[in-house]
């Protein structure tokens, strides 16, 4: 089972790096990434990071059993100032009940 997130304010590729760089987490090149999503990890926990249409960063989904990887998220939201949101919460979800970004 997957879980999405969404950052309130959509925030730079390199905002995101520089605010999880001091917990270990880098991005993980793979085949996988293209322009509109990329992969950060720890070397051990990973998440998906999604780009919007003007190249910033709002999106991210966590895969299967990988929890501890919603951290990288809160952790740089935290540092950021600014909120994040799970598809659990109401907030995630815009008025018209569409969800907030698009994986």
């Amino acid at each position: 089972m997957s879980t999405d997130y969404r950052l309130e304010t959509p925030i730079t590729k390199e905002e995101l790096m520089s605010a999880v760089a001091d917990i270990g987490v880098t991005e993980d090149v793979n085949a996988d990434s293209d322009d509109e999503r990329f992969c950060i990890t720890d070397g051990t926990s990973y998440i998906w990071c999604y780009m919007n249409e003007d190249g910033k960063v709002e999106g991210f989904t966590r895969l299967g059993q990988n929890y501890q990887a919603r951290e990288f998220i809160y952790h740089a939201a935290d540092k950021l100032g600014i909120n994040v949101y799970c598809e659990e919460d109401d907030e995630y979800w815009d008025d018209d009940g569409v969800e907030g970004h698009t994986v």
